[in-house]
């Protein structure tokens, strides 16, 4: 029997069992089968090796089969609460980001995820909650606080990524935000300022919820995952890259929503 692909979906959190290759999944979960639903997706590719004992993979074995007509089975949902926090970042294979129009970008783990660099930084929180938050921390500093064991309030695992804040990222009063598409500027230089004013804070709440999904195209470095103990970083393809290699997606992700 053939081993089907595990994908772990961001939103909804969800682990799904499928058929499908990667680049058909994302279209078929973004787009569905009658063209009517059009929403954004983005999942990773999962190790089953790490699955087994903790869902039930028999049942997604005999489940996963093609149907009379040669159709291949194209979900099967293992999990759908607390699924991330189940999940080790040692069986996250490569990430997917699927534009509302079923086109899917693939990202690959780097080596090396630490950027360390003065600044202020924007963190768009993914998975398993979806605020907005302003850090003076770097990305694994900010995991690991946000995930550290010895917080009275804590996550035990978290998917983000970073945002464009362009000059406001080193001067929050005076730097210039004509390029950045987030509602509510004035309120975001609010946010920024006050690490000024209290050098003491490590991160602040800019919105409660992201509206409208990741905005693909303000992606700055790229998208994190981890705990107080792992962690993995997934560089965004340069500017370059996406003009060129990855031209069809990134015309596709033009119009993704902003927050």
């Amino acid at each position: 029997m053939t081993e089907p692909n595990y994908y772990l979906s961001l939103f909804p959190q969800a682990l799904i069992a499928s058929m499908l290759d990667p680049p058909a999944f994302g279209s078929y979960y973004a787009v569905g089968t009658q063209v009517n639903s059009r929403e954004e997706a983005m999942f990773f590719e999962v190790d089953p090796h790490y699955l087994e004992g903790q869902f039930d993979l028999a049942m997604a074995r005999r489940r996963c089969v093609a149907d009379a007509h040669g159709n291949p089975k194209r979900s099967v949902y293992l999990s759908i609460h607390e699924t991330l926090a189940r999940i080790p970042v040692a069986a996250l294979g490569r990430l997917h980001l699927v534009t509302s129009d079923g086109v899917t970008l693939p990202l690959a783990q780097a080596e090396e995820g630490r950027i360390d660099r003065a600044g202020l930084f924007l963190y768009q929180e993914l998975c398993p909650v979806t605020p907005l938050v302003v850090s003076r921390l770097a990305p694994h500093a900010f995991c690991e606080a946000i995930t550290a064991a010895d917080e009275p309030i804590r996550l035990p695992r978290l998917v983000f990524a970073d945002l464009e804040l362009g000059e406001l990222a080193v001067d929050p009063v005076n730097g210039r935000a004509d390029n950045l598409p987030y509602p509510n500027l004035e309120h975001l230089r609010d946010v920024l300022s006050d690490f000024m004013r209290h050098p003491e804070k490590c991160s602040k709440l800019f919105q409660r919820r992201a509206r409208g999904g990741l905005p693909y195209r303000m992606i700055k470095h790229g998208i994190y995952v981890g705990d107080h103990e792992h962690f993995a970083f997934y560089p965004f393809p340069s500017l370059e890259a996406l003009e060129t290699t990855y031209r069809s997606w990134w015309r596709s992700a033009q119009f993704s929503t902003t927050p």
